[in-house]
């Protein structure tokens, strides 16, 4: 297992907000894949970096997430524009530490 950096332990935190957040919301399809991702940073902290990356990546990435009653999330429609607030706060700070995360060299 790789040494925990601050890095490491920083997009950890990154991670486990956003969970939060999404399953206060009722978002449980991004919860399960950022569960699944954090279980990974203990495999390698670059390799982690760029699977969190491949999530902004693409059309129904994590980018195209928008928190709605219409969509079945727990937020009232008054409520919405404030949660996507929060959400892009969230995904920007993920995306942030994970690029951070995946330029670093990589220890043999």
């Amino acid at each position: 297992m790789p040494p925990r950096t601050a890095q490491h332990k920083t997009l950890t935190k990154r991670l486990e907000d956003t969970m939060t957040f999404l399953e206060r919301h009722g978002e449980f399809h991004w919860v399960q894949w950022l569960r699944l991702t954090t279980q990974h940073l203990d495999d390698g902290e670059a390799r982690a970096g760029a699977q969190v990356l491949r999530a902004f990546a693409a059309p129904g990435s994590f980018d195209d997430l928008v928190i709605s009653a219409d969509g079945g999330h727990d937020v009232s429609p008054g409520d919405e524009a404030r949660a996507n607030r929060r959400l892009a706060e969230l995904r920007d700070a993920v995306r942030e530490e994970a690029a951070r995360l995946s330029r670093r060299p990589r220890h043999v």
